[in-house]
């Protein structure tokens, strides 16, 4: 079996220095994501429970990346349908990153600093999954002595055999992102050149054209080895803070929706960015009404959350204001 290593020893190791890694991940992330459906806002004018319960009640796929001038801290974000399938987190003078539940409270405190800018991209499942694997998956570096291509051909070869999402990744001379190559099911799903774009098929010779086209270039893949919901689900954590019920859980592990036929869209954003008040008053509290309404929602959500846990406190309590 060709050799991946475990995710756990990687990050453990920590063997990326700051900067590379936060290079590494947008490079992986910023092709996968539609720029085109999404927006940057800055923290003053956001309401980040009223957001996150909406993302979550949508359960929409998208991409999010939270950063802090003040804090000089940078946090990336994966969330498929509505769950935070990975989150990575990473401040200057700290040695290492941090990675699921803990960055994400790291993001969230963040989050409170009027500095801070959220932005949010919606993504397709498929690409979600691929481009999780570069931060949760399994991961193999090109052996010095294996030609580029022959480690591709291996690479995907068993990615593919075992139709799990994955990524494959080749870096220039700098050590800077040159191509990603995009697995889900089986097959490519996408090939990006940061000289030429996206190629406009994704047959494996295509691939293997992109991947070889740098002399001296160094490569990575990796493997997010999930084939079922439930598996993806067993990675993934709260968003909104509030623990599934065994119903929401079923349901969502159950789901009729086949993956890549589910919420890629925004919608929570989309949805009230596109009235002529745009986000900002829907999510602070410049515009009452509408304010109002967005808070009126998300404490219905929570309510239903609630009363299904049967936890025993005050449903008034805790509530969006």
């Amino acid at each position: 079996m060709f050799g991946f290593q475990n995710r756990n020893d990687f990050k453990r190791r920590g063997s990326f220095k700051r900067q590379k890694f936060s290079g590494r991940a947008d490079a992986v992330l910023t092709p996968a994501a539609d720029m085109s459906v999404g927006m940057t806002i800055q923290s003053r004018n956001f309401n980040q429970h009223a957001v996150f319960c909406s993302l979550a009640a949508n359960k929409s796929t998208c991409c999010i990346k939270i950063s802090s001038s003040k804090q000089k801290s940078r946090a990336t974000l994966i969330l498929f349908r509505g769950r935070v399938l990975s989150c990575v987190y990473g401040k200057r003078g700290v040695k290492g990153y941090i990675f699921g539940e803990a960055a994400f409270a790291r993001a969230q405190i963040d989050l409170l600093q009027q500095q801070a800018e959220f932005s949010v991209h919606s993504l397709s499942e498929e690409t979600a999954l691929a481009a999780a694997a570069f931060f949760e998956g399994h991961h193999k570096d090109q052996p010095k002595s294996a030609p580029v291509q022959d480690f591709f051909n291996k690479s995907s070869e068993q990615i593919n055999s075992q139709k799990a999402p994955g990524c494959f990744v080749v870096r220039d001379n700098e050590k800077n992102t040159s191509a990603v190559v995009y697995f889900f099911g089986g097959k490519i799903i996408g090939i990006f050149s940061y000289e030429k774009g996206w190629c406009k098929d994704n047959r494996f010779e295509t691939a293997a054209k992109a991947v070889s086209a740098k002399q001296g270039a160094t490569t990575s893949a990796y493997m997010l080895p999930v084939l079922s919901l439930q598996e993806i689900y067993n990675l993934t954590f709260s968003l909104t803070g509030v623990d599934d019920s065994e119903i929401d859980r079923e349901e969502w592990i159950n789901s009729t929706e086949e993956i890549g036929q589910g919420h890629s869209e925004v919608a929570a954003l989309v949805r009230y960015s596109k009235k002529p008040s745009g986000l900002r008053d829907t999510f602070s509290h410049d515009s009452s009404s509408q304010y109002q309404s967005a808070i009126e929602e998300v404490n219905a959500y929570a309510l239903r959350q609630v009363r299904r846990h049967g936890h025993a406190i005050d449903p008034g309590r805790g509530m969006a204001s």
